[in-house]
């Protein structure tokens, strides 16, 4: 049951009850970490104020000393909870600081010819429009007890997804792929050995790159013959059917 609030003549105890007070609070005061803050020592003193109103001179020391040992440990969980707060924030900014690094560094694991040069116009529109998203991704998962190479990580993986969305890159990145078997895989055609089945395998697999590419590019050779086919264009069929 909550304990009933101690009646007393205030006229006449007031003084007592401010040296009772008193002494709690620096009885209190000793064991507590964070005793050298101004904040924090009045922060505690509130609390035994509040947590002691129900009691008074006449109770029990050691009724009154459990009631300021178990203040003392309440106070002193919610100061480490909010300082390890503070700290995981401080943390979590200075990741999000990083990771600009760390996508530049990303972007250049790719061919030039899919994500530009280092300083080029095209992968600064990249990183430009890549860096607001990837901030906004790991502000809402990073925690700020992530390391370094895990960030890392999690940045490579972030930016692979989002190049691949985009269709451009894909058919970018296929060509890319294609050039670097073309050369070798010519070499080796016109060579001998073709039996090897280490070889077989080499040219199978550029097959299987080239097929996409050739189809990619054939999709776009029609698309330009089509938009420079005179014929094509209604304004072309108005003009010779008048």
């Amino acid at each position: 049951m909550p304990r009933n609030p101690t009646i007393r003549n205030r006229s006449t105890h007031s003084d007592e009850r401010r040296a009772w007070l008193r002494q709690a609070k620096e009885v209190g005061l000793q064991g507590f970490l964070y005793k050298s803050s101004p904040v924090a020592r009045a922060k505690l003193w509130e609390a035994i104020d509040t947590a002691l109103s129900p009691y008074g001179p006449q109770d029990s020391p050691q009724e009154v000393g459990d009631v300021v040992t178990k203040v003392v440990h309440d106070v002193t969980t919610q100061l480490e909870q909010q300082e390890k707060k503070q700290e995981l924030d401080t943390q979590k900014q200075a990741l999000l600081q990083w990771s600009d690094l760390v996508l530049d560094a990303s972007l250049q694991q790719f061919p030039s010819d899919c994500v530009g040069v280092l300083g080029s116009v095209r992968r600064r529109q990249l990183q430009g429009s890549l860096r607001p998203k990837l901030r906004k991704t790991l502000a809402e998962e990073l925690m700020g007890t992530e390391t370094l190479q895990e960030v890392k990580q999690r940045v490579s993986e972030w930016v692979t997804v989002e190049l691949t969305k985009d269709p451009t890159f894909k058919r970018k990145a296929l060509i890319h792929r294609a050039k670097q078997w073309a050369v070798p895989g010519a070499l080796v055609a016109a060579g001998v050995g073709l039996h090897i089945p280490q070889v077989q395998q080499k040219l199978q697999t550029l097959g299987a790159w080239l097929s996409p590419v050739m189809k990619a590019y054939e999709e776009v050779v029609a698309s330009q013959k089509k938009s420079e086919d005179p014929a094509s264009t209604p304004e072309s069929s108005n003009s010779e059917h008048p």
